[in-house]
């Protein structure tokens, strides 16, 4: 339903610009008295980095991305700079250049994906969630030993602050998740 959503809205901004074109070929016509139809098809009318925008816009707003998202996903994250937050804010603006990133409730689809979109994965969440608790463990015989202190891995089940945001966000479908117990073999599943 929400990817339904995205793109009447996608579309709806690509019938308002197409509907200003055909005012104007019309009015261009009747001044010249030529009738032919040479208006733009709706495909035609986002090429470049707009139509790769609004690609990226959906196919990062879903889990599962088809393969006609490979250039808009490539295009996306081929934007990096030396520190992240150059980098997120380049590709915030990249996300800008489609005109429904002006539409309400969708400048926080934008920042969202802009903020999340590659970093909140659970190959990722899986990273960085990574820690250790000190567990007392009995080392040695039943008669002869000791009790010691040991640390052990284990994946936290918080999530960051921009990935809840991508996550909770109207706009998005997304399928990762914590599995398991936090402390007994849990961890991030896409």
């Amino acid at each position: 339903m929400l990817k339904k959503t995205l793109i009447c809205i996608l579309l709806v901004g690509s019938v308002h610009f197409a509907m200003a074109e055909s005012l104007n070929d019309a009015l261009n016509r009747s001044r010249s008295g030529n009738s032919n139809n040479n208006r733009p098809q709706v495909e035609d009318l986002f090429t470049g980095d707009v139509k790769l925008a609004c690609e990226a816009t959906l196919c990062l707003s879903t889990g599962n991305r088809p393969s006609e998202c490979q250039p808009a996903i490539h295009r996306y994250f081929s934007i990096r700079h030396k520190r992240m937050g150059d980098t997120i804010r380049a590709r915030h603006n990249f996300l800008r250049l489609c005109p429904a990133s002006k539409e309400q409730g969708m400048l926080e689809l934008v920042n969202a994906i802009a903020n999340g979109a590659g970093r909140c994965d659970a190959r990722e969440l899986n990273r960085i969630n990574r820690s250790t608790y000190i567990k007392r463990v009995w080392v040695g015989s039943r008669r002869h030993g000791d009790w010691q202190e040991v640390k052990v891995p284990y994946i936290r089940n918080a999530k960051p602050s921009y990935c809840s945001a991508y996550f909770e966000n109207g706009w998005t479908q997304l399928g990762t998740r914590y599995v398991g117990e936090e402390k007994n073999g849990g961890k991030w599943v896409d």
